[in-house]
């Protein structure tokens, strides 16, 4: 597994992207790759920032601590790393409802697979998060 923390700070944006996928992995619930998952949500690649993000999400409940960094990350430029991001954020506390105005922004997008992505989503989200609920319904409008 150090090997793989190691891999996740190499020059090479995709060496540190399967890098973190491994470490999504292999070790989803260990606190030590939570923070090179929190560390990666500021990574040069968007690649990489989705990927921290996915493996956050993989680790449910147990990536609490990195809520703050994920909130930060809703900002981020890239429209997949922030759907990602949402979906890590629904994943990890449902009833956490910063998630549910971008998924309904994504709702909008022109490309239909973040369309269908954040629609899954907000369903997920609908069973233990109203307000998301109340969002898909609004956006079907």
């Amino acid at each position: 597994m150090m090997a793989l923390v190691l891999l996740a700070s190499a020059d090479g944006a995709g060496e540190r992207a399967q890098a973190i996928r491994a470490l999504a992995a292999i070790a989803p619930r260990e606190s030590e790759v939570t923070a090179v998952f929190v560390k990666a949500l500021d990574d040069r690649s968007a690649r990489v920032r989705t990927e921290a993000a996915r493996g956050l999400a993989s680790q449910g409940a147990a990536a609490r601590p990195a809520l703050e960094a994920l909130v930060e990350a809703l900002e981020d430029d890239d429209k997949h790393v922030r759907l990602q991001v949402a979906q890590a954020i629904a994943r990890i506390d449902p009833q956490l409802k910063v998630a549910v105005p971008l998924l309904q922004d994504l709702l909008q997008h022109p490309e239909k697979h973040l369309r269908i992505q954040a629609a899954e989503t907000l369903l997920g989200l609908s069973r233990q998060n109203q307000s998301a609920l109340l969002g898909l319904l609004e956006a079907l409008k």
